[in-house]
C-alpha cells in the first residue's frame, strides 16, 4: 500500500489518493466493506481511486476520511483550513 500518514484532527492512519479529476482525497488505510472507493496503483508513490458502484465487486473497498473523522470540519476548504493530514 501506498505511504501512510497520520490525521492531524483524530490521529487515525489514511492514505491520500488521486481522484480522475486529479484531486487529492484522504482515505483511511484500513478497507471497510461499508467503504465506496477503490485504490489504484495502491503499491506506488501516487494512487489513484475512483468510486465502485457495482455491489458485486469483492475487493477491498475504502472510505473518505471525511466520512470517519470526528474533526472533518476542522478541515473543510470551506473554511479555509486546508487538507486533513
Amino acid at each position: 500500500m501506498s505511504r501512510t500518514v497520520e490525521c492531524r484532527g483524530c490521529g487515525a492512519p489514511m492514505v491520500f489518493a488521486r481522484t480522475g479529476r486529479g484531486a487529492k482525497i484522504p482515505l483511511d488505510a484500513v478497507p471497510s466493506s461499508a467503504g465506496t472507493y477503490v485504490l489504484e496503483n495502491e503499491d506506488t508513490s501516487n494512487p489513484t481511486t475512483y468510486r465502485m458502484t457495482d455491489p458485486a465487486y469483492t475487493g477491498p473497498r475504502y472510505t473518505s476520511h471525511f466520512q470517519t473523522c470526528p474533526k472533518a470540519s476542522d478541515f473543510s476548504k470551506k473554511r479555509g483550513s486546508g487538507d486533513v493530514a
